[in-house]
């Protein structure tokens, strides 16, 4: 009798040893629940660390999804071992899922990839139970996706048409800069040819006006004596034209004026200091 209560007490010794581990998370995590319900969410933070489980694991990362911290209730929610129960798989991929879905309305930089993720987990949940309220959050969360796509190939399609537009506006900008460029240099050219013309024009006018006026002055230096001798210098010249008409039967035709400008131009009247007659 007392060699059968002996084996007993230590099969019963045994047995608590190996289960000491669970029985001791099984009491943390009773304690954490009890502070959980009461809203002291650290002191429920510490004894769901204490028991360092997969039941530990998935109520911090409850606790931190609760607190908003996303980041560390993914972390929390990965430390859930493949080997857990179906049920706890379950509940962490649809609770990881919604987790990925909240950065993702954060971060809208990367935004889709998030989506990605939430859309992955919720889709793992679904694998190992169909659930309505899963089923509707993958759908919801398919339907951001497919909307981001859109938008993103419109405004990329919008993006190539306001650069052609863009390109098309620039060239055109520059033909007409040309065009006005050409305009702008056949209107100067025309001006300068203009200008040109007309300072030829009155070049030659004044040419014109500076040799009658040089005539008439060298006509105003001469002296009463040298008027004179031009007038007996032309009677004569007359004479021999007359003479030379009569005898080749011919008139000539000649100005006068021609030849006071002969006569005019004789190197001997050059000199208004010396008189040579």
């Amino acid at each position: 009798m007392i060699k059968k209560l002996g084996l007993f007490f230590l099969f019963l010794l045994i047995f608590i040893f190996i289960n000491s581990s669970h029985i001791r998370s099984y009491y943390y995590n009773t304690l954490g629940d009890k502070y959980y319900a009461k809203q002291d969410l650290e002191k429920s933070i510490d004894y769901f660390k204490k028991a360092d489980n997969d039941s530990g694991n998935y109520n911090l990362g409850n606790i931190h999804y609760v607190k908003r911290d996303y980041d560390s209730a993914i972390k929390y929610f990965e430390k859930v071992g493949e080997y857990a129960s179906k049920d706890l798989l379950f509940r962490t991929n649809h609770n990881l899922g919604n987790a990925y879905y909240r950065i993702g309305e954060i971060d809208l930089e990367n935004n889709l990839k998030y989506f990605e993720m939430s859309l992955k987990f919720y889709e793992k949940a679904l694998n190992l139970f169909y659930d309505k309220e899963t089923k509707s959050n993958y759908d919801f969360v398919l339907d951001k996706i497919k909307n981001l796509e859109n938008n993103k190939d419109n405004s990329s399609k919008e993006s190539q048409e306001d650069n052609s537009n863009s390109q098309e506006k620039n060239e055109e900008k520059s033909s007409e800069s040309d065009q006005k460029n050409s305009s702008s240099n056949e209107g100067n050219t025309q001006e300068n040819n203009e200008k040109n013309n007309q300072d030829g024009n009155d070049g030659k006018e004044n040419d014109g006006e500076s040799s009658e006026k040089l005539q008439e002055k060298q006509e105003s230096k001469l002296t009463g004596e040298q008027i004179k001798a031009i007038e007996e210098y032309k009677e004569m010249l007359e004479k021999e034209q007359n003479y030379n008409s009569e005898g080749f039967n011919k008139v000539y035709e000649g100005d006068n004026m021609d030849i006071f400008e002969s006569f005019f131009n004789n190197s001997l009247l050059e000199n208004d200091d010396k008189k040579d007659w």
